[in-house]
């Protein structure tokens, strides 16, 4: 689900909604605790939660830094990018812990006819009575 950004038009507050695409146009009330100065009304002792509803803004997306800069415990050389990262794993055949999926691949059987089956079985069958 995204993360949309609301301003109230009112008291100027800013403040993010995690919600799905379906409810993006359903816009929340302003939750910012002011004063009924702020707001334009008659002073007052109480402090006042705005309650406006708010409007939508656009807002340039947030983006995280690729993976910082190490040095190769293989080979000594610098490693910059997550892409050279990957690749210098590959040229050395190595793995990251925590990111193998070989195990995660179904297993291929091998495809046995009818009579291959039928010759499995009777043997194991002759080798449980062998026991007896």
């Amino acid at each position: 689900m995204p993360i949309y950004r609301y301003k109230c038009p009112i008291c100027d507050n800013e403040q993010d909604e995690y919600r799905s695409v379906a409810k993006r146009d359903i816009f929340p009330r302003c939750n910012a605790e002011t004063t009924p100065e702020d707001l334009g009304e008659e002073p007052s002792d109480m402090d006042w939660v705005c309650g406006h509803t708010m409007e939508r803004i656009v807002a340039a997306p947030m983006v995280i830094a690729d993976m910082q800069p190490y040095r190769s415990m293989i080979t000594g050389e610098m490693i910059t990018s997550r892409s050279r990262h990957n690749e210098h794993l590959r040229e050395h055949n190595c793995i990251e812990i925590g990111n193998e999926t070989h195990h995660l691949k179904a297993k291929e059987k091998p495809e046995l006819s009818k009579e291959t089956r039928a010759a499995r079985k009777q043997k194991i069958i002759e080798q449980v009575n062998a026991i007896k």
